[in-house]
């Protein structure tokens, strides 16, 4: 990890923690550092105010034997991105996140791969039962959740919903449930969350997935 980044990782930190909005904290350090769009992106998707991360690291929680809610497209994405070679990170919530953005959610729904290896992964993981959630508006999300449901074997309970608020679905159905998602404003008004998407990429690439020095105490 290049030494300026970390340094500018540090100041945009620092500006988040005394009131500077996201847009205007990017837009001063990706002045001062001359970030590259990568760079702002990495910043933006992985660095929070301490508040924020202090408090999403207090909420990871194993999901064996509860009820298990994925915000689906969000999670595949993290899986296909592992498989594809694409850079990871573990950000300074306890998330592993990705760069690959929108495109990488709508190329997914094509393959077949990652979401043959998240229906192994939730074996293992061993949840009372999964409920998974996927945005309407993400072009072909119907026939995603056709494959899950034929696809899913009988040892888990899987109930599949396309909905037109996604976010807000998961959020509203999250009580007594633990959730799987990379998304900041989920993560931050949930009760609990499991990393599905980062265990993956353990599992797929353990060696891949990099941290910013400085984000690793809070």
């Amino acid at each position: 990890m290049r030494v300026e980044l970390i340094e500018a990782a540090r100041d945009y930190r620092f500006l988040l923690d005394r009131g500077y909005s996201w847009k205007a904290a990017l837009d001063v350090i990706s002045s001062r550092y001359a970030l590259s769009r990568r760079d702002r992106l990495l910043l933006y998707r992985c660095v929070h105010t301490s508040s924020y991360a202090y408090s999403v690291r207090r909420k990871h929680y194993p999901p064996k034997s509860r009820r298990l809610i994925v915000d689906g497209f969000n999670v595949l994405a993290t899986i296909y991105a592992a498989m594809s070679g694409e850079p990871l990170y573990l950000c300074d919530d306890g998330v592993v996140r990705d760069l690959m953005g929108l495109h990488a959610r709508v190329g997914l729904v094509k393959k077949r791969e990652p979401i043959l290896f998240f229906l192994k992964l939730l074996r293992l993981v061993s949840p009372l039962s999964v409920l998974v959630i996927l945005d309407s508006k993400i072009s072909h999300s119907g026939d995603l959740a056709a494959f899950l449901r034929e696809t899913v074997s009988g040892d888990i309970e899987l109930e599949v919903i396309v909905s037109k608020s996604a976010d807000r679905e998961i959020m509203e159905k999250s009580r007594d449930s633990v959730v799987a998602s990379s998304d900041a404003v989920v993560l931050e008004r949930v009760g609990k969350i499991y990393d599905l998407g980062g265990e993956a990429a353990r599992y797929i690439r353990p060696r891949s997935i990099q941290v910013l020095p400085l984000l690793s105490p809070l």
